[in-house]
């Protein structure tokens, strides 16, 4: 019987993060990692998800898992003011926040974030009514699944296959899910996606440095 638990895992770039620099962003903004919508539709809010580098190890592919994030904001770009609201108006909403705009820089890019929302909706319920705005006003929209980070000592996967999205592994550690959790919907605007930036320029950059209007 093989034994262990099985979680999601996301790999973090090497061309835009080393993971010091990563780690120092998520303690500051949480971690924020982009998802295509058919993949969020499977997840529960509370759900961890690991972080690792993918890296080959001695010719094997490694997944260098150094930490996760439990899934209990889901951030949408992308959005017309007028596709926001309606968006919102067809959420089960709990409470908003309207907090003042603010600028997020990051490593893989920048945003305006405005207000958020507690909802009663799971996210795959979220999706589906998006999906009926996308269609309606003839947007797409950028999705980001969103969480406070939390550390973990060095753990080597091996071997394990490369994806862009989500990837299923198993690990020999309990990470309880949260439960009971209302889900946030993050509202954010002026998305700007970052350009590969080579390593040794990286490491001598701050991040404010690094984005560009895509």
């Amino acid at each position: 019987m093989t034994e262990g638990y099985i979680y999601y895992l996301h790999y973090v770039g090497k061309g835009l993060y080393s993971k010091t620099k990563f780690v120092h962003e998520a303690r500051k903004y949480g971690v924020s990692r982009a998802l295509p919508a058919s993949q969020i539709k499977k997840l529960e809010w509370g759900e961890p998800i690991l972080l690792a580098f993918y890296e080959v190890i001695d010719d094997v592919p490694t997944a260098d898992v150094f930490g996760y994030f439990y899934f209990t904001r889901l951030r949408h770009a992308g959005l017309t003011a007028e596709a926001s609201d309606e968006l919102l108006s067809r959420l089960d909403v709990v409470r908003i926040d309207r907090s003042p705009p603010q600028l997020v820089v990051r490593g893989c890019g920048s945003y305006i974030q405005g207000g958020s929302a507690i909802v009663r909706d799971k996210p795959r319920d979220i999706i589906k009514k998006a999906e009926e705005i996308e269609e309606k006003y003839g947007i797409r929209i950028k999705w980001f699944v969103e969480g406070d980070f939390h550390s973990l000592p060095q753990i080597l996967i091996r071997p394990v296959k490369f994806a862009r999205g989500l990837l299923k592994v198993r690990l020999d550690v309990d990470i309880k899910e949260l439960r009971d959790v209302r889900g946030t919907v993050v509202f954010s605007y002026d998305y700007r996606q970052n350009i590969y930036v080579r390593k040794g320029v990286r490491e001598s950059l701050p991040l404010e440095e690094f984005f560009h209007e895509s």
